[in-house]
């Protein structure tokens, strides 16, 4: 993910501030931030993909940014969790920025926004 954001010009794991309910602060660390997006960064198999839905929306409403994730693929049937977050993000028109990373070959790829 930092090499990712390094590419992006984005800061990696950037501490953010952020209000809770109770007025309270709570610090959090987004995995990247770029001048546009906010995006968290999860490996494209089991349940972790739907994590990375929540999350970025989070962070994006934290910062002001748009929600971003970055799904790192390390097995073969990473397609399945990929076209899941994909559906979820079309149908609910979420707008966020979908991006994998194959981390054997080191192929960045932009699937939607």
């Amino acid at each position: 993910s930092e090499k990712f954001c390094n590419e992006m010009s984005g800061e990696s794991e950037k501490q953010i501030k952020v209000l809770s309910r109770n007025g309270e602060e709570i610090i959090s660390f987004p995995d990247c931030l770029t001048d546009t997006h906010a995006f968290e960064v999860e490996w494209a198999e089991g349940m972790k993909v739907y994590e990375a839905i929540g999350q970025s929306l989070y962070y994006s409403a934290a910062t002001g940014k748009k929600p971003g994730i970055l799904l790192l693929i390390r097995k073969e049937n990473s397609e399945k969790h990929i076209e899941k977050v994909q559906k979820v993000n079309k149908f609910h028109d979420l707008g966020i920025k979908i991006m994998t990373l194959n981390i054997t070959t080191e192929e960045i790829s932009e699937l939607s926004e």
